[in-house]
């Protein structure tokens, strides 16, 4: 059905009701698209390592969350991170290695993201090279762009990449 606009009130009255709605909808589809795709790379180049000296717990990749999509002035945001809330450090009585902890039992969870991501180099303990996550994402740019307009299309948007 044609929508009647006859002023700009009645435009931004039509763009909140009917269009807005349906890119809000888009950009959490494409969270969710963006979000599984770190996933699977950090499966892939994290975790299919199986160690031996201590008992994995899944909770960095478990820490992996996007946020709801909030109106800002030019459009939606929505940030993908990892909530370090959601990484525990724990005593393991069975095993020489502590969980998320350092040598004197501090916590360390806030810095498991950033370890693993940049790696440590100049540990004196233990070694590894990062991941680079963050560059994989952003060596994907075609992918989310093309996962955009598939969204868009999906939820009734005519759009295409310029």
């Amino acid at each position: 059905m044609a929508q009647l606009i006859r002023s700009m009130s009645d435009l931004n009255k039509f763009l909140d009701t009917s269009i807005s709605p349906r890119v809000k909808i888009s950009t959490q589809q494409t969270a969710e698209d963006i979000e599984k795709m770190v996933t699977d790379y950090i499966m892939k180049e994290f975790y299919s390592y199986n160690p031996s000296d201590y008992h994995r717990t899944y909770e960095y990749i478990n820490s992996l969350v996007h946020t709801k999509p909030i109106k800002i002035k030019d459009g939606w945001k929505v940030e993908i991170y990892f909530d370090t809330d959601r990484i525990h450090a724990s005593f393991v009585e069975d095993s020489g290695w502590n969980q998320h902890m350092s040598f004197e039992q501090e916590d360390i969870s806030p810095s498991i993201p950033l370890w693993i991501e940049e790696g440590t180099p100049n540990n004196p303990y233990y070694q590894h090279e990062g991941i680079h996550s963050m560059d994989y994402v952003k060596s994907q740019v075609a992918f989310i762009k093309s996962k955009v307009i598939e969204h868009l299309k999906k939820n009734g948007l005519n759009a295409s990449v310029i």
